[in-house]
């Protein structure tokens, strides 16, 4: 009686494609066998009808569930790689504007120093730099 109330339990052998991508199910066939007397009822075909009908839509339900989990996996990947292009994309022009930036702020500084010295330096470039410097810093010191 321990033998009948023992339940196995149903391993389905998984084997990878040849790609290696997904698994396919190896699904064992079911066969109800209805006993050991000799010759089938009138019932027997209605019986193997019924049978033969879950079978097609347990096949159907498992099929339709790994095509669904493939297709999903594809979205992700494809969802996955237009995030990391966005975000390179994105990045790039990031770093492009903030060159932009620094370069004018570089530009206005270089404008700033150029007007500064300007303003600084107010001898003529003849050559009598010397003399009339000195003559400014004697003019300063009699000031002060």
């Amino acid at each position: 009686m321990d033998k009948f109330l023992k339940v196995e339990k149903n391993d389905t052998p998984v084997v990878m494609n040849e790609t290696g991508k997904s698994p396919q199910i190896l699904v064992e066939k079911q066969e109800n066998i209805s006993g050991s007397t000799a010759g089938a009822g009138s019932g027997e075909f209605h019986h193997y009808r019924i049978q033969r009908r879950r079978e097609r839509a347990r096949v159907y339900h498992i099929e339709k569930e790994a095509k669904l989990k493939q297709i999903q996996e594809e979205f992700e990947k494809l969802k996955e790689k237009r995030q990391k292009d966005t975000d390179e994309k994105t990045k790039r022009k990031s770093e492009r504007r903030s060159k932009k930036k620094t370069l004018l702020r570089l530009k206005k500084i270089r404008k700033h120093h150029e007007l500064l010295g300007k303003s600084l330096n107010k001898f003529p470039n003849d050559g009598s730099f010397l003399e009339k410097f000195m003559q400014q810093k004697s003019l300063n010191n009699t000031e002060s």
